[in-house]
């Protein structure tokens, strides 16, 4: 049971929660090369894994037993019906269809009536209403999230707009038995080299992004120029469901 101290400062913590685009994203392993389970993709700049590392499931299970009493008793005051949508990136409570109850998220996508989210314990996706999307507190950010922020190595190389084909071909490469090694922490996401299959040559994945914007350039230079005149807009492209292969809990998403 809390203390009165403790229980002081969950009711402070909860006065702002918010939908923050700044979460901290769990730091993978540096130089150890594995294959990832990818849980979402949004392009080559941001694309989501299922961390490699062993879950708490004892702090898991308390997380959403109090994330649980928060929606509930927040739900209507807190609903992003009533509040600003968030962007594409942020940390959110988001209701699943399923079972009807609520998991920490991130969203992908932001539409009209509906967002795109991942469950961020789990990794798999779907679409909610917006009155099933609320903010979270930065206290239930605590445990990391199961999934990984990650860019592919060579960012610096990279367009503001990703055009679709390539956007295509990075997430089918993904799916072919990739293997990733991670070069560094750049602060916000884990930078990721990663290597071909054999049977496709085994070259590196940023090699073949990097040819095909070119050709892409080649073949539709106003195209090109106008993506390089926009804004970095990496986290607000159309997400793409990958489903990891791994197992989930039953009564989770």
């Amino acid at each position: 049971m809390p203390t009165e101290g403790t229980a002081a400062i969950s009711e402070a913590q909860l006065e702002s929660p918010s939908f923050p685009v700044n979460w901290k994203t769990v730091e993978l392993s540096p130089d150890e090369t594995f294959q990832p389970y990818i849980a979402a993709v949004i392009s080559p700049s941001l694309f989501y894994l299922l961390s490699p590392n062993q879950v708490d499931q004892q702090k898991l299970q308390e997380l959403m037993m109090e994330l649980a009493a928060y929606c509930s008793n927040n739900q209507a005051s807190l609903s992003s019906a009533t509040l600003s949508r968030p962007a594409p990136g942020a940390a959110c409570c988001a209701q699943f269809s399923n079972d009807k109850n609520w998991y920490r998220a991130v969203v992908l996508e932001v539409g009209e009536n509906e967002l795109s989210v991942i469950y961020a314990d789990y990794g798999n996706t779907e679409k909610v209403p917006v009155s099933c999307i609320m903010p979270i507190p930065t206290h239930l950010l605590q445990l990391p999230f199961c999934i990984a922020r990650c860019t592919l190595t060579g960012k610096e190389h990279f367009p503001a707009v990703w055009p679709e084909d390539v956007q295509q071909l990075f997430q089918t490469m993904l799916l072919n038995g990739v293997l990733a090694t991670v070069q560094s922490f750049d602060g916000s996401a884990n930078v990721l080299s990663v290597i071909l299959p054999t049977q496709m040559g085994g070259g590196q994945l940023t090699a073949m992004i990097l040819d095909a914007l070119q050709a892409q350039a080649k073949s539709n230079p106003c195209r090109s120029a106008q993506g390089a005149e926009q804004s970095d807009s990496s986290t607000s492209a159309a997400s793409t469901r990958v489903t990891p292969d791994c197992v989930q809990p039953k009564s989770t998403p």
